[in-house]
């Protein structure tokens, strides 16, 4: 079971300029997009993320809506993100004393990514509530498909492997701490090798940053999930080799 009470985030203060530009990326919008849809130049769309200028009060609503957002979390209003955080951790933690992982009805683990999925939507531009969210769906499948500790149904895998691979993409693409960005493209390795996609395994693990060995765990992953025995134990006597002489 993922260890509830190690979780931990960070909290920084971002302008209206940053995150508007940060929910026109994720809603996978160029500026000139986006000032179309609004009827306004480009130039005025790139003041507001600069943050020169603001938009109109008349113009919140259908940016907010655009954007796929309430106008308070586009304003970044109406919510405290510590105090909303802290309430999670307390409902997080609290899982294993009422629920566990090994059946599919009232799961620890789907339980968790519930919680993640509603937090998120009140704070969509917390990659540590994505990458966590992403993590939590991905436990529920693999303690099915890997340990075989209970059957979900078709459609319902589906559905949540693809929730928790979009949220997990949103994070490997966008996010810019390094720590977390490492750890979520570790798991970007796992998602993918759960549909047995070796070569887009391959080429995050390609691009994973090797601190903490990561790197080297994926490819003997990758490896070890294709057969390849060989080739794990290549790389690890390579890995030796470098700590020996690190």
């Amino acid at each position: 079971m993922h260890r509830f009470n190690k979780i931990r985030k960070e909290y920084i203060m971002i302008t209206f300029g940053q995150r508007l530009k940060i929910l026109r990326k994720e809603a996978s919008l160029t500026q000139g997009d986006l000032a179309e849809q609004l009827m306004v130049a480009v130039q005025t769309v790139s003041k507001w993320e600069c943050d020169t200028s603001m938009p109109d009060i008349s113009q919140l609503i259908p940016l907010s809506s655009i954007l796929g957002v309430t106008t308070d979390c586009l304003l970044g209003i109406g919510s405290n993100e510590k105090e909303d955080t802290e309430k999670l951790l307390a409902q997080i933690n609290d899982l294993a004393n009422h629920y566990n992982c090994e059946s599919y009805e009232n799961n620890a683990n789907y339980k968790a990514f519930e919680l993640y999925r509603e937090y998120t939507k009140k704070h969509p531009l917390d990659y540590w509530g994505k990458y966590h969210c992403s993590q939590f769906a991905f436990e529920f499948l693999i303690n099915s498909k890997f340990a075989n500790k209970y059957d979900i149904p078709k459609d319902e895998e589906e559905n949540l492997y693809n929730e928790g691979l979009k949220l997990l993409l949103v994070v490997v693409n966008r996010d810019t701490n390094i720590d977390r960005l490492a750890n979520a493209r570790n798991l970007l390795v796992r998602y993918y090798l759960y549909k047995d996609e070796f070569a887009k395994a391959e080429a995050v693990a390609e691009e994973t940053p090797d601190i903490w060995d990561l790197q080297t765990s994926e490819y003997l992953e990758i490896y070890d999930r294709k057969g390849d025995y060989e080739k794990c134990l290549e790389i690890a006597e390579e890995n030796c080799f470098r700590s020996r002489n690190s």
